[in-house]
């Protein structure tokens, strides 16, 4: 079991604890709560194995503007932000000159403007506390590093060893590897290079679900779009809560008591069961590489239409709506088109199915027109 998280625990006692040699277990147990309510990759971590990397790892101050780690370097470690945001820089590996070149006898650690960052390539993310970076060029048989990051502002990090990460941490680097092979084969960013893709993996969230978990309900604020790079997930639209939630024409709406009263005695218990089915109807099942999210995103809608639910063991990654929108603006690669094709498939193929549920098909087709002239 976590420790319950303690508004007694302050960044002034956190600092203080890492910078002594030695760490008795009661310290770490002191501030172990602001570990898993500030560091991501902590969340599901168990107490021993998280005292065990804050133990094994050092804390390194660095000052603004510090180039941390260099595209095509070899790396043997990873940085966990603790206080403070970092940019990351690619350039792209087909380029003969993607490696940031210096002056003979010069290796620059300092960028102080946007003309010296440049030269290290475009910027691909900003991360923030909490975040964690350089871990990808563990799986790399050569360890290379696939991006340049540079500290924005006067940074906290725990740099972690890899050996310490890959045994402490193996469920996060068992995971990692499933992230990989899906970024390998993963059609909604085909139109980056390899390299360029695995570095996006540092603005994404993985997520492990049991069968039965919500992976996301109707109705809740859309923040991100989910991938599944593992398992299986099934979509089911509450078919009242969907009438509440987008206006539908007078002949549309949803029955009333009495009108329910009436069906079931025009056609008896047939159609009291069919109305029950109605409060949830299952309307897809998705798979690896699957998106959900993508609908609310492409046509610019606010809360979930659906509620996904795990139908497997599942591994998902959550990618932020301004990540997204932050990409494609920089460096779309074709994933408008791909979103907007796959979003209009499934529109049709639902409302094609929607035989009895009417004001669902009424809203599907009544969205399908207004979005797709």
């Amino acid at each position: 079991m976590k420790t319950n998280y303690s508004k007694g625990t302050s960044w002034h006692d956190v600092e203080n604890l890492l910078c002594q040699l030695e760490k008795s277990d009661q310290e770490l147990e002191r501030i172990l709560p602001w570990f898993y309510e500030h560091v991501k990759c902590f969340k599901q971590v168990k107490e021993e194995a998280v005292k065990q990397v804050i133990r094994k790892s050092e804390y390194a101050p660095i000052k603004r503007d510090h180039v941390i780690v260099r595209q095509g370097e070899v790396g043997d470690c990873c940085y966990i932000i603790l206080r403070g945001t970092v940019s990351v820089y690619a350039k792209r590996t087909e380029d003969s000159d993607y490696l940031a070149q210096d002056e003979p006898g010069v290796r620059t650690t300092i960028v102080k403007n946007h003309k010296e960052r440049s030269k290290f390539g475009a910027e691909v993310s900003v991360l923030k506390s909490g975040d964690k970076f350089g871990d990808l060029c563990f799986y790399k048989s050569n360890n290379e590093r696939n991006a340049t990051v540079i500290a924005d502002e006067n940074l906290h990090l725990l740099v972690v060893d890899c050996r310490v990460y890959q045994v402490l941490l193996a469920d996060k680097f068992l995971d990692m590897k499933d992230q990989l092979r899906f970024m390998e084969k993963s059609p909604l960013f085909k139109g980056y290079p390899y390299d360029y893709r695995v570095t996006l993996l540092e603005k994404m969230r993985a997520r492990r679900l049991h069968y039965g978990s919500a992976i996301v309900r109707q109705g809740d604020l859309v923040k991100s779009i989910t991938i599944i790079c593992r398992g299986e997930a099934l979509l089911k639209i509450n078919p009242k809560k969907l009438s509440q939630q987008y206006k539908l024409d007078g002949d549309q709406r949803p029955l009333t008591v009495i009108q329910k009263r009436r069906e079931i005695l025009k056609r008896g218990y047939a159609a009291a069961e069919e109305i029950l089915k109605r409060k949830n109807v299952t309307v897809a099942t998705l798979g690896i590489c699957e998106l959900i999210g993508d609908i609310e995103f492409v046509l610019g809608r606010s809360q979930y239409h659906i509620t996904a639910v795990a139908n497997t063991e599942m591994l998902v990654m959550d990618m932020e709506l301004n990540e997204l929108q932050r990409l494609m603006a920089k460096r779309d690669g074709g994933v408008s088109e791909f979103l907007h094709s796959t979003v209009l498939c499934k529109l049709s193929s639902r409302a094609d199915r929607c035989t009895k549920t009417g004001e669902q098909k009424h809203s599907i087709l009544h969205t399908r027109r207004k979005n797709f002239k």
